[in-house]
Formats: C-alpha cells, structure tokens, sequence
C-alpha cells in the first residue's frame, strides 16, 4: 500500500465507497486541496512525513461523505497553518450533515471543532456537555498576562527608566484588582506580569492605561 500515492490512495477509498469515477475526478483534487497534500499529492504515501500521513488519514476517512466519521488526534504533528485546513475540512463535513466523533489532546482543538466534548481518565469518561459548560463547571479561572512598553518611557538616564517601568507596573496592578478582584499575581518579569482571576466579567476597554 505504500507503493500506492496519495491520490491512488483515495481513489481506493473512494471506489471501495461506491463512488464512480466521474465522481472521483472533482473530489480526490478538490479534497486533496482542502488537507493541502497538493505538494506531495504525487508521491508515494510511505515517503510522507508523520504530519501529512494524518493529513492524508482524513481524506481518506471524509472521501464518500461517509454518515459517521472517526478521527484519532487528526493534526497530531501537523503544522500550523495546515492545521487549519484540515480542520475546516471536517468542519465542512459536520455542515454538510456529516457526524464526525475525533479524540485530541489539544482542547483547543476541541473548541475549534466540537459541538459536545467527552473527557477521558483512565479509560472512563469523566464528564460530556459543550465547552462553555465544562468550563463553567469545571474550569479554575483565567490566565491574564500584561506586557508594559519597553522603551520610550523617558529621555533620562537607565535609573530612572527603571524608576518609570516601576511605577507603571503599580498602576497596572491596581487597575488589575480593581475591575478583577479576586485576582492574584502569578509571576512578574521586569515589565510582564501575570495574574490568575476566577471570574473576567469586566469590559476591556475599562482596564486600558
């Protein structure tokens, strides 16, 4: 099977799917396209790297529009920016009726694709329910990190730069505790700090220096 590339590849799938060739002509581009395996498309599959076998893994499992599709970590060592073409890819399927179930350890992944999550420990699922709900429920708050301007603050000496930086992470802080009380400092480096909050129900544009 290896011998065999990208594009054999899903011509297989797709006539063991039942579909013809008029057929396989417009999808096999089309969804070769949409993974973005058009570079290697040609090429014999067992030369392709880990992340374009996965790529190559959900073509196959969409190609025939298949009612229910399973997925295993789908962009798992897959670049960015392919990343997110393989996800509109299945997000396209779910739109076009089909019912996709896929397992992924990046929640963000999860976010991106899943209308329902499931969380597994230990080979038992935890808890089921939508992103906001398992969040609400189960979440132990926000992560707020703020960067001051590193440069500029003065035409003075080095001392009274650092004098100036001090003075503005203080006003950061009170800023911080007043919209967000409850929150902690986490971490602070010279001009980043770091705050954990429970809640983050206050407006932007009211916190801005």
């Amino acid at each position: 099977m290896g011998d065999l590339t990208g594009v054999e590849m899903l011509q297989l799938m797709g006539r063991l799917r039942g579909m013809d060739e008029k057929q396989l002509k417009t999808t096999v581009p089309d969804l070769v396209n949409r993974v973005g395996l058009t570079e290697c498309a040609l090429r014999p599959s067992s030369t392709y790297s880990g992340g374009n076998r996965r790529k190559l893994s959900t073509a196959m499992a969409l190609i025939g529009d298949p009612p229910l599709v399973f997925l295993d970590e789908p962009t798992s060592g897959v670049d960015p920016a392919s990343r997110r073409r393989v996800w509109a890819a299945i997000s396209e399927a779910v739109s076009n009726g089909q019912s996709v179930v896929l397992t992924s350890h990046s929640m963000e992944e999860c976010e991106a694709l899943c209308s329902r999550i499931t969380i597994m420990s230990r080979g038992t699922l935890r808890c089921v329910g939508t992103s906001s709900h398992l969040k609400a429920k189960f979440g132990q708050g926000y992560s707020l990190q703020v960067k001051l301007k590193t440069h500029g603050f003065s035409m003075a000496s080095k001392k009274e730069d650092d004098r100036i930086y001090d003075v503005k992470v203080e006003e950061v802080k009170t800023i911080i505790s007043h919209h967000l009380p409850g929150s902690s400092l986490t971490d602070q480096h010279k001009v980043i700090i770091l705050c954990n909050t429970v809640k983050f129900s206050a407006l932007l544009s009211r916190c801005i220096l």
